[in-house]
């Protein structure tokens, strides 16, 4: 130890030198940590996959369109706000990939209503789910709508509804019984979030309805079809 203690007496400005690039090291990795910190402390949009799916409906030659088919999309999302302010969802937009390989993922297509709240079976019981923007009177009990306004460190998730008509090229493309889907949460601050995953496809009208009494006929009108923003750079 006195033998340390003599080489640094002997060598006092390397030692500074030492402890002067080890603080800045230190601090270096402390701002580096900071840095990636506040890298992910941002909004972030989530899509939970096994709760949500597209139910695709094929209508031949509708309307004297050949090919013709009806996407109605059932997305459970989630929008958590990981960030130190506070965020404000303007609207969501989805998108999906079509048979057309030029501007395959063009649409950005508006969320609509929800006939009555979904639901899911639970043994002998029924659980009611959340819904995005949409408050339900014939609801028996207070259950909050999902509204998008998050104060730091806050989430919100519910159910949103996307309903498209459309034929040929521009249908949706099915790969392994599953469609390819874009989601937006467009902000009032004008930042975009965006989450890509693949939603399982369902064709049983049963199951939908068992979802959502009365989706099925309500998707079946063209007021329901392609509220579409696709003009909208975003």
């Amino acid at each position: 130890m006195s033998d340390l203690i003599d080489w640094i007496e002997l060598h006092k400005v390397t030692v500074g030198l030492l402890q002067a690039v080890v603080l800045l090291l230190l601090a270096w990795v402390a701002g580096l940590f900071s840095y990636l910190r506040k890298l992910t402390a941002k909004p972030r949009l989530h899509v939970v996959e096994t709760a949500s799916f597209v139910f695709i409906e094929d209508l031949a030659d509708h309307d004297g369109k050949p090919n013709s088919m009806r996407a109605s999309f059932i997305i459970n999302a989630s929008l958590i706000n990981a960030s130190k302010e506070k965020v404000v969802l303007e609207q969501f937009l989805l998108s999906y990939r079509t048979h057309n390989i030029i501007r395959s993922y063009r649409q950005r297509l508006v969320r609509i209503a929800f006939p009555v709240r979904p639901r899911k079976r639970l043994g002998n019981g029924i659980k009611y789910m959340g819904v995005w923007f949409t408050e339900f009177g014939e609801d028996d009990y207070k259950l909050e709508a999902a509204h998008g306004n998050l104060d730091a460190k806050e989430m919100c998730a519910g159910y949103l509804l996307f309903a498209s008509f459309t034929w040929r090229g521009w249908n949706p493309r099915i790969a392994g019984n599953t469609v390819s889907v874009r989601l937006r949460a467009k902000l009032t601050s004008g930042e975009c979030i965006k989450f890509c995953t693949r939603l399982r496809v369902v064709t049983d009208p049963a199951f939908v309805e068992e979802f959502c009494p009365g989706l099925v006929e309500h998707v079946a009108h063209e007021s329901t079809w392609n509220h579409d923003l696709s003009t909208l750079e975003v």
